[in-house]
């Protein structure tokens, strides 16, 4: 036990009743206080630690109770975290990096769209479809066919990236 809450202790032991009361409950609030910023300083880490591992590890299909026991921390509760930090959803920050990844194969390879979805972790082509054009406005193949030269389109794909 430090030595401030063993001389706070006695101090409180020793003084009169209204005074032991105060600093009891300023104590109290201290400790409380010393609590929460280390829960914070723990919840920040986790967070940064599940992003870490996302980035990496973004073409593994997982569920968030699997994720959730990576990290020991329950699936609820990191859900929470999650949004709460990031502003995303588990799925939807997937999904950005999968689209970013998906985006950066079309520019600098010639496969197919359904290989370059499964390379980024999708197994079913129409939610790739559907994810594609929601992050950047167009199908995949439109993108093939003129979004690497649509300067408004990388510029919207930039901004998701902060």
């Amino acid at each position: 036990m430090p030595v401030i809450f063993l001389n706070a202790f006695f101090f409180i032991l020793d003084d009169n009743k209204s005074t032991s009361i105060r600093t009891g409950k300023g104590l109290f609030e201290f400790s409380r206080d010393v609590v929460k910023q280390n829960e914070k300083i723990k919840n920040r880490e986790i967070i940064h630690s599940i992003i870490r591992y996302l980035d990496s590890n973004y073409t593994e299909n997982y569920n968030r109770q699997e994720l959730a026991e990576k990290f020991k921390i329950h699936d609820n509760y990191m859900v929470q975290l999650f949004k709460k930090h990031t502003g995303s959803s588990i799925s939807g920050y997937i999904n950005n990096l999968r689209i970013k990844a998906s985006i950066k194969l079309m520019k600098n390879d010639d496969s197919k769209i359904v290989d370059i979805a499964y390379h980024v972790g999708y197994n079913n082509l129409t939610y790739f479809y559907r994810a594609f054009k929601s992050f950047t406005g167009m199908t995949p193949n439109e993108y093939r066919a003129e979004g690497n030269n649509c300067e408004d389109l990388q510029k919207k794909i930039d901004a998701k990236d902060s």
